[in-house]
Parts: C-alpha cells; sequence; structure tokens
C-alpha cells in the first residue's frame, strides 16, 4: 500500500486526490513510497491530524441536490486521538482578536 493509500485509509470518506497529495507533499511524504507501519504510522497520523483540520474548516457544499457536510465534531474527536496518540495537545488553538470598533 502507498502512503497516499493509508492516509486515505484513516477516513470513511473519500477525499479528493490533490488534497491527499498536497497533505502527504505539506509533510514531506511521498504519495507512492510504500508504506511501512515502523516507519509510517505516525507521520502518516500526524498528516492525517492535519487534514482533518483542513476538513473542519471546508465549507458546506450543495450542487444539483446533492449536499456535502462533514461531520466536524467527529473530524475533531479523530484530530485529537490522533494527536494524543503521541503526546500532541489536541485542542485546537485560540483566536484571539482585537475588537474593530
Amino acid at each position: 500500500m502507498t502512503l497516499k493509500q493509508a492516509l486515505q485509509g484513516i477516513f470513511q470518506f473519500e477525499i479528493a486526490d490533490d488534497t491527499l497529495e498536497k497533505a502527504l507533499a505539506d509533510s514531506s511524504l511521498a504519495v507512492t513510497d510504500t508504506y511501512v507501519s515502523a516507519t509510517h504510522q505516525q507521520p502518516i497520523d500526524l498528516c492525517a491530524a492535519g487534514l482533518c483540520t483542513i476538513l473542519i474548516t471546508t465549507p458546506n457544499v450543495s450542487e444539483n441536490g446533492l449536499s456535502i457536510q462533514f461531520d466536524t465534531g467527529k473530524l475533531r474527536e479523530l484530530r485529537s486521538g490522533l494527536l494524543a496518540k503521541y503526546g500532541l495537545p489536541g485542542t485546537e488553538p485560540e483566536i484571539k482578536t482585537d475588537p474593530v470598533w
């Protein structure tokens, strides 16, 4: 199995090839490398955690009666679990802004 297939396998729904390939490239992982658990489990899990963040912030899409909406609660749980597995904080950063007026 390739790293791309291993990353896709973490999710229970199809993710666009371009999205998977960019996530792997951003993590300095080669799409076509063969997945070896001892070497790639942590990098793929952390890549998936990053991908969860992207999917959480993706707007809902509706077109021709078809609607795509991600369960952000489940994606947050998955992200937190993957990060906790390696002792990393699973909370999302708090964004503080100053009032405009």
